[in-house]
């Protein structure tokens, strides 16, 4: 409760500061300052988690402080501004309604939390952070503690390998420690641990409701600021909020939804008229590639785009936004160095095919970006447009621009119509074994309609309501007048469709692969389509189309979530199982070992160990609870069980045929809990199983004990890792029996082999009310429990008691309890 107040008060607190600058609608502030909480808690989150120190609570109180001291320095402008604060609905009625309609197909969140795939694995990341994970690296426990044992440590590293989105850092057997690290940058999971504690872990992906409704607010508010009529506004906005891509990312906890709303953010204050709020621009611009490291690609045409309406608007603002994202882009990179440095190094090397190392791709671009600040700089000191670089510069624009963007529209459709041959015909884009675009094995030389229908430039257009795309491109022909928006925003959609067809051009599974289409494209797209549309006819066919392809897939989406009952699932077992005990897994069964291996360690404080260590991990562990997670019915009378259950799991959309998915995945697991028998032999009726000639139950005192006979046995569940030892505890002999110098020799038998044996007399049998008993490791029987035999001299009680005959019995010694106790 607490974070959601203050989270909602830091929001009320920014726009009340906003308020200071210029009066402005409330919607339009609130909707600013939706955007400015989003993007400070994301820096100050990123700070703390870069220096250790992150908490949720910590990165609240310190943005609620750094407002508090904010709003007393300037309590006279915001509260003047307050008073000039507009509140008339009527102009914002048709947002708010289109809003109110999109959001019930968002409601219904996925929870993916097994670290295998990129939602998942911010899933667990998320837990791990709510439940105090501070450290970006981490060092895995349970291999420390075995360090003296090769077999554990071997079995260890083949559990640990099963969890694909957990990297592990070189590591021999020989190794006392193993480091690990969660894939992708800890950005998104910072803000979705900021959902789990407002709503709970079962709602750490609420949040991205907020991100799905600011993406709207941002499109058309953008759109109105650039004198785009409100219908046309609209519609791009619909396009967008209807898409079924953009509902699955508002349902899956993925980072795309935050990066698209920190794009648009930054396009909705860079169409600001107040320099004000055209300055905060910078704020979300420079997230951006904290964010996600693929951001990398987008810089170039950022950087153009904002040198060029630098010149053209002869504004300086656009010159130190521009610097702003310069000077923070190595510094992500040094972010995702500390945080992330094998998914970071990783995916760099590989985006450059393992030419360059990290280093030293943190040292080239080091270099270009000092580059791009001097040229940055160097047209913010002249600033004029005499100047003969800048002249230059406007000139070659004016004169090429247009011509420029038909010739890239050309060369991109010959380069699609290439790549469509590639993936249609011919075996060029053959997957390498480990590759991550696997799955184009399916479709690769199939023939022109799989190729069609995983050609990346068909699923944007799917994306778009089908003929968005080819509409702005028949009008970019067509137009004859442009503006300044309308032509670098064309450049930002060709640029980012080249990426999706020169680099990589296909998409193997949708929603899945398509996804990174709608952080810049799709966005781009719909903008220049609310640029470029004068007819409402036009307008009204296109909105047709898009209802009518994308309603039978949103229906879908709209009432399933992928990934229910993973978190049940967990939940149930940290019931079961005891905080902090040992858990063994066996990494064959993929279900439990991907939901639980890592979770339980970081929400339960359990020590999770392959199950095949399991009998070598007892020496360790002497007296701490061990449990083993199986899907099998395990036969091993040395094992309790203590559950068994059914879960019904829904899986994931998924469809190798390419058009959106329509049906989700459904299964279910039979999952059962055992534990390492501990069970002590209390000699009470529970025991009665265990227990093999003895006489009757009795009870004496508060105890409950039970008299061996001549030949008694009891069943133990002892491990042959060690010489076990067993503890028998005893009520004391009547003294009458050793009268005379008589004697009672006891003897421990395994399988009729004796091992050990005592001989009581008057003078020693005090000492034997609770003496301990060595068992061989050679005679435990290695799958069963081990049955050992007391075969031992007796005393009748009718010799000894006023007893009648038929009653009398021959007894040996009053046992209380018999524990294992190493």
């Amino acid at each position: 409760m607490i974070y959601g107040v203050l989270f909602i008060l830091n929001i009320l607190a920014l726009c009340l500061l906003l308020s200071a600058w210029k009066p402005k609608h409330f919607l339009h502030l609130l909707s600013v300052g939706c955007g400015l909480a989003v993007s400070e808690y994301l820096s100050m989150a990123i700070l703390l988690y870069y220096l250790g120190i992150f908490q949720v609570i910590a990165v609240l109180s310190l943005c609620g402080g750094i407002h508090l001291l904010l709003l007393i320095l300037f309590r006279k402008q915001w509260r003047a501004g307050v008073k000039s604060l507009t509140f008339d609905l009527r102009g914002s009625l048709c947002i708010l309604a289109l809003l109110l309609c999109m959001v019930p197909f968002s409601v219904y969140k996925s929870l993916p939390i097994a670290p295998l795939f990129d939602a998942g694995v911010y899933g667990a990341k998320t837990i791990d952070l709510v439940n105090g994970g501070t450290e970006p690296v981490k060092s895995l426990k349970e291999f420390e503690i075995a360090s003296n044992s090769v077999k554990i440590k071997r079995e260890l590293i083949e559990l640990q390998k099963t969890q694909t989105g957990v990297y592990l850092y070189p590591v021999s057997e020989e190794d006392t420690s193993l480091l690990y690290e969660y894939h992708g940058l800890s950005t998104w999971p910072l803000f979705m641990a900021l959902s789990a504690q407002i709503f709970g872990l079962e709602g750490m992906s609420n949040l991205l409701t907020l991100l799905y409704i600011l993406c709207g607010v941002y499109l058309f508010g953008g759109l109105l600021h650039l004198k785009v009529k409100t219908w046309a506004a609209l519609l791009s906005t619909f396009l967008f909020l209807f898409s079924p891509l953009t509902v699955y990312l508002a349902k899956l906890p993925l980072s795309e939804m935050m990066i698209t709303a920190l794009f648009l953010f930054t396009f909705f204050l860079l169409t600001e008229k107040d320099l004000h709020y055209k300055a905060l621009a910078a704020f979300p611009l420079c997230l951006i590639s904290f964010a996600h490291l693929s951001m990398l690609m987008y810089i170039p045409v950022l950087y153009a785009c904002l040198f060029f309406l630098c010149l053209l608007k002869n504004e300086r603002i656009y010159g130190f936004i521009n610097l702003c994202m310069c000077i923070f882009y190595p510094i992500s990179l040094l972010y995702a160095q500390k945080t992330s440095y094998l998914y970071a190094s990783g995916q760099l090397t590989r985006m450059f095919h393992y030419r360059f190392s990290f280093q030293q791709l943190l040292l080239i671009a080091s270099v270009l970006v000092l580059l791009a600040i001097a040229i940055q700089a160097a047209a913010l000191i002249q600033m004029q447009r005499s100047s003969p670089i800048s002249k230059g510069l406007l000139h070659l624009y004016e004169r090429w621009s247009v011509p420029g963007i038909k010739i890239l529209s050309i060369l991109l459709g010959l380069c699609t119509l290439y790549q469509f041959y590639n993936i249609g015909f011919t075996n060029n884009l053959e997957p390498t074994p480990g590759e991550s675009w696997r799955f184009r094995e399916l479709y690769v030389n199939q023939g022109p309609i799989e190729a069609l229908l995983h050609l990346n430039l068909f699923n944007i257009m799917m994306a778009t309501s089908y003929i968005c795309i080819p509409y702005i491109l028949f009008k970019a022909f067509k137009n004859k007048k442009w503006t300044e928006g309308q032509k670098l925003l064309f450049y930002v959609f060709l640029y980012s469709i080249a990426i999706y067809t020169i680099i990589r051009p296909d998409s193997p599974i949708n929603y899945s692969s398509s996804r990174y289409f709608i952080t810049t494209i799709i966005p781009a797209a719909l903008i220049l389509l609310g640029l470029f549309i004068q007819s409402k006819k036009m307008a009204a066919v296109i909105a047709s189309v898009g209802i009518a392809t994308a309603l039978p897939f949103n229906a879908v989406l709209a009432v399933t979530h992928e990934y229910d009952g993973n978190l049940e699932f967990l939940t149930d077992i940290k019931n079961t199982v005891q905080k902090g005990s040992i858990i063994c897994i066996n990494p064959e069964e993929t279900f439990p070992t991907y939901q639980l291996t890592t979770n339980l360690r970081e929400t339960n404080g359990n020590l999770v160990y392959n199950s095949k260590s399991l009998e070598n991990i007892l020496p360790y562990f002497p007296n701490t609870p061990i449990f083993v997670v199986s899907q099998s019915e395990l036969n091993d009378l040395r094992l309790e069980k203590v559950s068994e259950q059914y879960y019904p799991i829904i899986s994931e959309f998924y469809n190798l045929d390419m058009i959106y998915p329509l049906h989700i995945g459904r299964g279910g697991h039979w999952v059962r809990i055992y534990r390492v028998y501990d069970k002590t032999l209390d000699m009470d009726p529970d025991d009665i199983s265990f227990l093999f000639g003895f006489h009757s139950f009795e009870n004496q005192s508060v105890d409950s004990f039970a008299w061996s006979g001549e030949r008694s046995s009891f069943s133990l569940p002892l491990l042959s890792t060690q010489n076990p030892t067993v503890r028998i505890t005893c009520n004391g002999l009547p003294e009458e029996i050793f009268d005379g110098g008589k004697k009672y020799s006891i003897a421990f038998q395994i399988q009729n082999e004796t091992f050990y044996q005592i001989t009581l007399t008057k003078e020693n049998h005090l000492q034997y009310s609770s003496f301990e008993v060595p068992i061989p490791k050679e005679l435990i029987s290695p799958s069963s429990l081990t049955q050992i035999t007391m075969v031992g001299d007796t005393w009748n009680t009718g010799d000894y008691f006023d007893i009648p005959k038929e009653s009398a019995r021959n007894l040996c010694l009053p046992i209380t309890k018999i524990e294992i106790i190493s």
